[in-house]
């Protein structure tokens, strides 16, 4: 599987201290769907940018903008590109 990098800018207000976060943007290609686990603690998944089919998340529809609060492993379909907000402390 093929991961591509990308650049983020993330702007917020809010007093979040983003040093316990690591912000992570993949694309998912496809054709098969790609799977994530979080080792410790809890993550984000925030559909970007959808370019082909309808993607989902362990079987769930995935729409762009919407939030899945990740615990345990997940299989997300194809093709998206994804934030993943990782708690890193």
């Amino acid at each position: 599987m093929e991961y591509k990098a990308f650049s983020v800018l993330i702007f917020s207000k809010s007093k979040i201290k983003f040093s316990r976060f690591a912000f992570i943007v993949l694309r998912i290609p496809g054709p098969t769907p790609a799977t994530f686990k979080v080792t410790t603690g809890h993550a984000l998944m925030i559909p970007v940018h959808v370019y082909n089919g309808t993607p989902s998340v362990s079987g769930k529809l995935l729409t762009p903008g919407s939030t899945t609060y990740i615990t345990e492993p997940i299989w997300v379909s194809p093709s998206l590109d994804c934030l993943f907000v990782v708690e890193t402390a």
